[in-house]
Parts: structure tokens; C-alpha cells; sequence
């Protein structure tokens, strides 16, 4: 496996109770799948780890082996507590860098490392459906193949479906800002986006962090 030098992350939720979290990071990889009560764990790294976990069950490829039950829950909680420091400090590195809001993907992450999935806290209230996605891309108006760093952020509820991908590391790329009242056509539109906004109300310190956040890319 070639392994991805820049991290990048994704964590889409849906009312439906699915939640997907992706994680990338310079030696390892973590992949969770919630879906109708049922999960999977997956954990692959540069040193031959190669893990699924369902909860019940361990599949240890590199090492041709399944595990079950207690064992299964041991290793699986061994591997996490070998990544997990290395995993979180690059994500809150990345925060900082580029001053992104990760309170949410952070708290559902320790759920998992904890394997207290019960925990997982993906939408807020009215809430229908989220999404966070930092991506590496390669820059448009470059002819070395630089990469940059995009976040995609989707905020979606009755109200209609909010969209903005803001280029973190490109002066190149302006940020777009995007309304749908369908959740499937979307138009760039900043009054809707910022109306949308407006009318957000919450008491989630988690999703206080986004929508300040947006508010604050809009105006600049």
C-alpha cells in the first residue's frame, strides 16, 4: 500500500442513524461504518496492520488469524492505543494550522477509540444530515502538481441544504458557497447560505464551532 503523506478525514451523518467516519494520517488509516445498529472497524498501517473488528468478531489479515469476543475486543483495544495519540495529534496539528473546527469529529472519535460506540453523537437537534471532508487536491492553476487542502462542509434540514468548499492552502481558489432546497441541486447563493446560517440555533458546543465557523469564512 502507498501510504498518504497529508492527512485528510471525512465524517458523514445521516438522520437515518449511519455514520461514517474516514481517517488518513502519515502511518495509518482507520475506517467506521455504523449502519442499521451494526459497525465495522477497520485499522490498516504502514507496519503490516491490518485489522477489521465488528464487535464481536477480529479479522487480522496480515496475520491470517480470526479472533472472537474478549479476545477480539483486547486486540482490537492493543491497536487503538498504539494509533490513536499519533492519529489525534495530527488531526488537532491540522486544526490549528488551518483553523478548522474538529470538536465534533474529535469527540466522536474517542468514542471509538474507547469502543463505546453508544457515545457516538453525530447530528444536532433538527439536524438531517452532515458532512465534513478535508481533502488533498491537486492545485488548478499549478504546474507542479501542488497539492492543496479543501474542506467540504454540508449542513442539511428542513430549511433546505447548505454546502461551502473553502480552499484552505490555494490563494488560487475563492471559497464557494452553495443553497439547495432539495439537498440535490445545488447553486451558488450567499444569501441563502448566510440566512440559513442566521436562522441556525443551537446549544451544541460542537456545532456552535461549525456554524461560527462558516459565519466567519463567509465574511471574509
Amino acid at each position: 500500500m502507498s501510504w498518504i503523506r497529508d492527512t485528510s478525514f471525512l465524517m458523514e451523518c445521516v438522520k437515518n442513524g449511519s455514520i461514517k467516519i474516514e481517517i488518513n494520517v502519515s502511518n495509518y488509516s482507520m475506517s467506521f461504518n455504523l449502519l442499521n445498529g451494526k459497525y465495522n472497524l477497520s485499522l490498516f498501517s504502514s507496519d503490516n496492520i491490518r485489522i477489521s473488528y465488528d464487535g464481536n468478531r477480529l479479522i487480522d489479515m496480515h496475520n491470517l488469524r480470526v479472533l472472537k469476543d474478549h479476545d477480539a475486543r483486547v486486540h482490537i483495544s492493543n491497536m487503538i492505543s498504539n494509533i490513536k495519540g499519533n492519529m489525534s495529534n495530527e488531526i488537532n496539528n491540522l486544526a490549528i494550522m488551518y483553523n478548522i473546527p474538529v470538536k465534533i469529529l474529535n469527540d466522536n472519535l474517542e468514542a471509538i477509540f474507547n469502543l463505546n460506540f453508544s457515545l457516538l453523537s453525530c447530528l444536532d437537534y433538527g439536524l438531517d444530515y452532515f458532512l465534513i471532508h478535508l481533502t488533498n487536491d491537486f492545485a488548478k492553476q499549478s504546474s507542479q502538481f501542488d497539492v492543496i487542502k479543501k474542506l467540504k462542509l454540508i449542513l442539511a434540514n428542513e430549511k433546505g441544504c447548505i454546502k461551502a468548499i473553502l480552499a484552505l492552502s490555494n490563494t488560487y481558489e475563492s471559497d464557494s458557497f452553495l443553497f439547495s432546497n432539495d439537498c440535490i441541486s445545488f447553486q451558488v447563493n450567499v444569501n441563502g447560505f448566510s440566512k440559513f446560517l442566521m436562522d441556525y440555533r443551537t446549544l451544541n458546543a460542537k456545532y456552535t464551532e461549525v456554524i461560527d465557523y462558516l459565519k466567519q469564512r463567509l465574511s471574509q
